[in-house]
C-alpha cells in the first residue's frame, strides 16, 4: 500500500492520498445563529477574517463545544470503519495499523504545508487540497492580515480521533430528520421516502441499502495534531519569544467512487452484514482538508442556488453536517 506521507507530493502538490482511510469525529453544533460575521463561541457562528485565521493558526480552543463519543467507543468505531473500508477498497486499505499511521503521517505533512503557505501568503497551491468555502475565506484572511506561522520540526505528533464512513452521501443537498441511519458508528443517508421503504432489521429489505452503495459515499477523519509553534500577525502584535505547545484538529475527507456493475446482479442475504460492499468495488479520491480547529463547526457552509440561503440550518444540527443525496433530476 502506498504510504500517505509518500503519496503527498508537496513540492508540486499532487496531494494524492490514493491509499488511505479517512476519519471523522462528528461535532454537535448548537442552534444556528443568524449572526455570520462574529467569532464562533458557544452559539455555532462561523469564523471569518481575523477570527478565522487566528482559529486556524493558534490551535483548537476548548471554549468551542465539541461533543463526541468516548475514547473506548471511538476506538471500537474506528475498527468497524476500517473493516468496512477493507471490503469497499481492498486494493487500498490493507492493515488497520498501516492505514491509521498513514493518515497521521499525512496530516503532519498537511500541517507543515499549510503553515508554510499561510506564511508565504501563497495558498494557490492548496486550492485543490482545501474545501472550496474554507479555501476562499482562508485566502482572503491571509491576504488581508499576512500572519506568520512557524512550527517546530521535528516533534510533531498526530493521533486519529475518529474514522467514519458515510454511504449514500454527497457534499450538497439537504437532510431532514429521520434520513440518517447510524450502524456501528457508520452512517447510511437516505431520502425520507426511501427510508420508509427500508427495514434495516429485515435482510430481505436491504435492497435500498444496496442502492446507496451504488451511489458511493464519503470517508471522514478527524486527526489531532500536537506541536510547538509560533503564530502572530506582525501588524498587530510582536513575535512570540518562544514556541508554545499547541493542538490542532484537522478534518479531512475523501470520496468513495463505485466503479463496478457487479451489484446489478447482487441479491442481499442474511450474511449481508459480513459483505458491506454488496459486490461493488470503489476508488478513493484525493483527500481534502474540510475544516481546521472547528473554525467551520466541523463542516464548511453549503452553497445552494440563489433562492436558497447560503447555509441551511438543518446542516448544522445533530451529528451529521454535509451528508445528503444528490438532488433528483
Amino acid at each position: 500500500m502506498c504510504k500517505l506521507s509518500h503519496a503527498i507530493g508537496f513540492g508540486a502538490p499532487t496531494w494524492r492520498l490514493g491509499a488511505l482511510a479517512h476519519s471523522r469525529g462528528f461535532w454537535k453544533i448548537p442552534l444556528w445563529s443568524k449572526a455570520r460575521e462574529a467569532p464562533r463561541g458557544g452559539d455555532g457562528r462561523l469564523l471569518r477574517g481575523r477570527d478565522l485565521i487566528r482559529a486556524v493558526g493558534t490551535g483548537f480552543s476548548k471554549s468551542r463545544p465539541r461533543s463526541r463519543p468516548g475514547f473506548t467507543q471511538r476506538v471500537f468505531y474506528n475498527h468497524i470503519a476500517f473493516s468496512y473500508l477493507a471490503q469497499l477498497c481492498p486494493d487500498y486499505f490493507t492493515t488497520f495499523e498501516g492505514t491509521m499511521s498513514d493518515i497521521c503521517n499525512g496530516s503532519q505533512i498537511a500541517l507543515k504545508y499549510l503553515s508554510e503557505k499561510v506564511t508565504d501568503d501563497d495558498l494557490n497551491a492548496l486550492n485543490q487540497r482545501v474545501e472550496d468555502s474554507l479555501y476562499e475565506s482562508l485566502s482572503e484572511a491571509v491576504t488581508k492580515y499576512r500572519p506568520v506561522w512557524e512550527v517546530e520540526w521535528p516533534g510533531v505528533e498526530a493521533q486519529l480521533d475518529q474514522l467514519i464512513i458515510i454511504m449514500g452521501a454527497t457534499r450538497g443537498g439537504t437532510i431532514r430528520p429521520g434520513q440518517i441511519f447510524t450502524i456501528g458508528g457508520q452512517q447510511l443517508v437516505m431520502r425520507t421516502e426511501e427510508a420508509a421503504q427500508m427495514n434495516l432489521s429485515n435482510p430481505r429489505k436491504w435492497s435500498k441499502a444496496a442502492g446507496l452503495l451504488r451511489s458511493g459515499g464519503l470517508v471522514n477523519a478527524d486527526v489531532r495534531i500536537k506541536c510547538r509553534q509560533k503564530f502572530w500577525i506582525p501588524d498587530e502584535e510582536e513575535k512570540p519569544t518562544k514556541f508554545e505547545p499547541t493542538t490542532h484538529i484537522f478534518r479531512i475527507e475523501m470520496d468513495l467512487i463505485p466503479h463496478s456493475e457487479a451489484m446489478s446482479e447482487y441479491r442481499p442475504t442474511s450474511s449481508m452484514n459480513r459483505d458491506m460492499s454488496c459486490g461493488v468495488s470503489y476508488e478513493p479520491t484525493q483527500w481534502k482538508i474540510i475544516d481546521v480547529n472547528d473554525a467551520y463547526g466541523g463542516n464548511p457552509p453549503m452553497r445552494f442556488d440563489n433562492l436558497s440561503p447560503e447555509m441551511d440550518e438543518e446542516h448544522w444540527k445533530g451529528d451529521t453536517f454535509h451528508t445528503g443525496f444528490p438532488p433528483k433530476k
